[in-house]
């Protein structure tokens, strides 16, 4: 049971990285792209597109944490396993 958990939990952080991460990042770069085109445009465009990419790098973060916390749970991270319990 604690195999199927792990490896469940490996196909879900792989799953957020081949995937949701993937695409953050693609998004990343085309708006890095639009944001080379901006000479000569109003500064709430340029304002706009900062404010977007400041979101999309927060989203970014945030995902890398959750994909971290999927795999390595805080509780496991800090204190390991107890011993086992007798019956």
């Amino acid at each position: 049971m604690v195999a199927a958990g792990d490896a469940s939990r490996r196909r879900i952080e792989r799953d957020l990285h081949d995937g949701v991460q993937q695409r953050l990042v693609s998004l990343q770069l085309d708006l890095r792209t639009a944001e080379s085109m901006t000479e000569g445009q109003p500064a709430e465009l340029v304002e706009q597109l900062a404010h977007i990419g400041k979101g999309l790098d927060d989203a970014f973060e945030d995902l890398l944490q959750i994909s971290r916390g999927i795999s390595h749970p805080a509780i496991l991270s800090r204190g390991g396993l107890g011993p086992p319990c007798a019956p």
